[in-house]
């Protein structure tokens, strides 16, 4: 079984971004 899996890691939960989630920068 073969898999591709693709993250794209997006600053809008991180501290100053447009949907700032207190913590979102741990979680990455």
């Amino acid at each position: 079984m073969k898999a591709l899996i693709i993250v794209d890691v997006q600053n809008d939960f991180c501290p100053g971004g447009a949907l700032a989630v207190a913590g979102g920068d741990a979680v990455v």
